[in-house]
């Protein structure tokens, strides 16, 4: 069953109560667009009528076909309601594709288009009531479903608001690190340029004591004070155990041929 249908069928007669009280209840609960198929519900051409007109609403194309279809009489004798027991109006009650309401006779009365139906009513008026709900009803459903979705989505923004702030504190404060990095950054060159002069006096001081240690221990400086060296094809000569043979001689101020016995 639709709860809330866009087109209703109904198969009753056109004439009478019925007709009138089921439009009016629905019309009351929530107004609906109504296809009337007008049928005879009581004589000898009934049961054809009835069961042409759930077929016919059946074959209607799927823009025009009801979504719920009500086949109903008012109440009567036994004789009266004898074609809502016919096999042809039972057959096609039970073969329709859309939903069928039974709201035949009053509440004491049973046919067997009652049983084959998806849904009985015990009145006419009982099976408008039960293919609509009420549009109050709906509406208030929509307020109270409106609230609670805006106050749902009010407690999300809050909570997702409140978890912003708090991973805020967490965070430290760009600008606040910028500039500190920036003072560490000024503090550094200010310390590079008052050390870089004494650095690079402590490193001409070590160059200049190299440079004396190496001046001190060249061989010119031994040659300055006595000293000569031995060479043999430019090789020097170390030991005194060393080939006899002609020999270079160096001196401070030149250098002498000669020769080891």
């Amino acid at each position: 069953m639709p709860y809330l249908p866009r087109k209703i069928g109904i198969v009753t007669s056109p004439t009478g109560a019925v007709i009138q009280d089921m439009l009016h209840r629905i019309a009351d609960r929530c107004p609906r667009d109504v296809m009337l198929w007008p049928v005879a519900v009581q004589g000898p051409a009934a049961a054809g009528q009835i069961a042409a007109a759930i077929e016919g609403f059946n074959a209607l194309p799927d823009a025009q076909r009801p979504d719920v279809l009500i086949v109903a009489r008012g109440g009567g004798s036994f004789e009266d309601l004898m074609p809502f027991n016919a096999e042809i109006v039972v057959r096609a009650v039970a073969g329709s594709a859309i939903p069928v309401v039974s709201g035949v006779g009053h509440e004491p009365d049973m046919t067997l288009c009652d049983f084959a139906a998806d849904v009985r009513a015990p009145t006419p008026s009982a099976a408008a009531e039960m293919v609509v709900p009420v549009r109050d009803d709906l509406i208030y459903g929509l307020t109270l479903t409106q609230r609670r979705l805006r106050q749902a989505v009010t407690t999300q923004i809050d909570g997702q608001r409140r978890k912003l702030e708090y991973l805020q504190r967490l965070l430290p404060d760009p600008r606040r690190q910028v500039m500190q990095a920036g003072q560490r950054l000024a503090e550094l060159e200010e310390r590079v340029k008052r050390l870089m002069p004494q650095r690079l006096q402590a490193l001409r001081d070590k160059l200049e004591t190299m440079s004396r240690v190496l001046v001190a221990n060249s061989p010119d400086a031994a040659l300055a004070k006595g000293y000569v060296y031995l060479t043999r094809d430019g090789v020097p000569v170390r030991s005194a155990e060393a080939e006899a043979g002609a020999i270079d001689v160096h001196f401070k101020d030149g250098t002498r041929k000669g020769e080891l016995r």
